[in-house]
This record gives structure tokens, C-alpha cells and sequence, in this order.
């Protein structure tokens, strides 16, 4: 997992994580394997994003700014998945939205996930282009079969 529990307590209580995670299990405690879980889901979404622009898994030291939207993500998924425990209040709607475009942004090449000036940053491979060529037109166009026809 890109992030951790003392992460994610960072930006919800220990309270809410209980709230959140509460199951028949440990109704009085965090339930670790929804908290796994919903990592999971953020990490994949995470990989999915980066998966041929940098490789993965990244090195041990992740970017700040990811690890902020992997809890955006995580934050969000927690409330998603306890709706009887209210509202989903709107700054988790708004970071989870933003979290979301900024790896669009970041897959389609409109950001970049490391300082290109920072030596220790992993070497990212420049993107591939393709170059393709067609043959002469045979039926159509000047010249062609149909035009003498």
C-alpha cells in the first residue's frame, strides 16, 4: 500500500475510523481489513494511472503530492462504503474529484510526478511514438482506378 493507518489518521479520527470501518467483528474498534481494502481499491486506481509512465512499484520514497491523493481516495472510499454513517461531506466529494483529475492529467502527460531536476528521482522513459504510412491509393483520388473508369 502506498499509504498506511497512521496516514489515513492524519485526516480522520479515531473515532470516525471506527464509525467508518465498524462491523459486526469489531464493533468497538477499527476494522483493519476494511481499511486494507480500501487501500487496495486506491492503490490499484493509483497503478492504473501511472502504469507506463513510471515504473512500478515506485521507489520507497513516493511523492507527497500521491500519497495525498491516494488519501483523498482512500478517505472517500471509507465513506462510500458506510453510507448509514451520514452525509459524505462535501470536502471529501471535492478532494476525491480533484484527486481523480490531477492523475488524468498525470497519465495524459500534463504534469509530471517527480522534479526533473531532482537527481534521486527514478528515470522515467520519454513516451513512444508511432509512425505509420499508407500506400498509394489504388480506387480512389487523382489518377485512380475509378477516376479512369
Amino acid at each position: 500500500m502506498y499509504g498506511t493507518l497512521d496516514l489515513i489518521k492524519t485526516r480522520l479520527s479515531e473515532q470516525m475510523l471506527i464509525i467508518l470501518t465498524a462491523s459486526r467483528n469489531f464493533p468497538e474498534n477499527i476494522d483493519e481489513t476494511v481499511i486494507d481494502r480500501a487501500g487496495a481499491e486506491a492503490d490499484g486506481l493509483l497503478d492504473f494511472h501511472l502504469r507506463g509512465r513510471y515504473p512500478l512499484p515506485l521507489p520507497a520514497s513516493v511523492p507527497p503530492v500521491l500519497l495525498g491523493w491516494w488519501l483523498d481516495l482512500v478517505v472517500f472510499s471509507l465513506y462510500k462504503g458506510r453510507p448509514e454513517a451520514g452525509a459524505m461531506p462535501d470536502s471529501v466529494i471535492a478532494s476525491e474529484k480533484t484527486a481523480r483529475a490531477m492523475l488524468k492529467d498525470l497519465r495524459d502527460g500534463k504534469g509530471e510526478l517527480y522534479d526533473p531536476t531532482d537527481a534521486t528521482a527514478p528515470i522515467v522513459p520519454e513516451a513512444s511514438k508511432i509512425v505509420a504510412s499508407t500506400p498509394d491509393k489504388i480506387f480512389g483520388g487523382p489518377g485512380g482506378m475509378l477516376e479512369r473508369y
